[in-house]
């Protein structure tokens, strides 16, 4: 449980796992289910179903995406200015051939400004 949240795994593992000693508890447990799926001859057995909705968290106490800056040994890092007004990209890939699963980029509304005046720059 994270945040409260309970995963919610039947679609995936089903409302009854086989009595399986490896699989046992990793229909509850994220810990279980990491080690079990992080082997290829497990997750092979499973698919992704784009019809689906999945939900990933990601947690970094350095960085603060609502503002667009990183904390890093005692430093505070615009992020808009260090990046070059890029955005950040969130990705997940395969262990194995690094194929993408899902990957997209997380913009901030100051890199908009800062594209701006980089092309009013440019005009001049």
């Amino acid at each position: 449980v994270l945040n409260n949240l309970q995963d919610n795994t039947k679609l995936l593992f089903g409302t009854n796992p086989a009595p399986n000693k490896n699989k046992k508890g990793i229909e509850t447990s994220p810990v279980k289910r990491r080690a079990y799926l992080s082997k290829s001859k497990n997750a092979c057995k499973y698919s992704t179903n784009p019809e689906h909705v999945y939900t990933v968290e990601r947690y970094d106490h350095t960085m603060c995406v609502g503002a667009y800056y990183h904390h890093a040994m005692g430093i505070k890092y615009d992020m808009v200015t260090c990046m070059n007004a890029q955005p950040l990209a969130f990705a997940i890939f395969t262990k194995h051939d690094q194929a993408v699963v899902c990957k997209f980029p997380v913009w901030h509304e100051r890199l908009l400004e800062e594209m701006k005046a980089v092309d009013e720059q440019e005009k001049q």
